[in-house]
């Protein structure tokens, strides 16, 4: 099943688009909690070791999750990693910090209070507590699939499309996010991290002089 709304290009590059949506249940927002990023000094020193870690990017039931903290060690020492409470189905690379697994079905939802360690030859430090969000297959999923526009607005053939500008956010009158298609030929594209809520998309034709034209009409997603 899929939701399907017509956008229609308009301005000097006329043309149909069409945004489709991958039809997912809802997320119980009350099941989706913050995810963290952490910066856990060393004690003040010139020996600095620091570790951050972003979570926010969700793990997907089936497919195969990989999350790389990032650490700055000013004395090049060897390191090493430890975990305390990862998910059964994840496990932690002691010496490069990686935490990687393949969570289930079963594994959907929020996973909290981890924490990632490292150590040096005389120092340690932690994260502080942050959670790892496991969604099924269709959850976060939204599908634009949109046509190439032939003319311009006064009817001449479009021959300098330089590619396409993918406007999105929560608000219809304020598309805060955007990315950049470069191949005029690509006419689909999948954001597949959408954390849950309302999201409004538009597609605008940009041509090789940066010029844009008017967006299509905005499409609506329920995630």
């Amino acid at each position: 099943m899929r939701l399907l709304v017509r956008l229609a290009f308009g301005g000097f590059l006329p043309a149909l688009a069409i945004a489709y949506f991958a039809c997912s249940a809802s997320v119980d927002s009350s099941q989706v909690g913050p995810r963290e990023t952490a910066r856990v000094p060393a004690h003040a020193s010139k020996h600095a070791l620091t570790i951050s870690v972003d979570s926010s990017a969700p793990a997907r039931a089936g497919a195969r999750y990989e999350l790389q903290p990032k650490v700055a060690d000013s004395d090049n020492d060897r390191l090493t990693f430890s975990a305390d409470n990862l998910p059964p189905w994840a496990g932690i690379d002691s010496a490069s910090g990686k935490i990687s697994g393949t969570p289930q079905t079963t594994d959907i939802g929020e996973h909290a209070d981890i924490i990632i360690t490292v150590a040096n030859a005389g120092h340690h430090v932690a994260t502080l507590p942050f959670s790892i969000r496991v969604i099924g297959t269709g959850e976060g999923v939204a599908t634009i699939e949109w046509q190439r526009p032939l003319s311009k607005l006064d009817g001449s053939i479009l021959d300098d499309l330089a590619g396409y500008r993918i406007a999105y956010g929560r608000d219809p009158d304020d598309l805060d996010h955007s990315i950049f298609i470069s191949d005029p030929s690509q006419t689909t594209y999948e954001f597949s991290t959408l954390d849950s809520g309302i999201w409004y998309f538009a597609v605008i034709s940009v041509n090789a002089n940066g010029l844009e034209g008017p967006s299509t009409s905005t499409a609506r997603k329920v995630i």
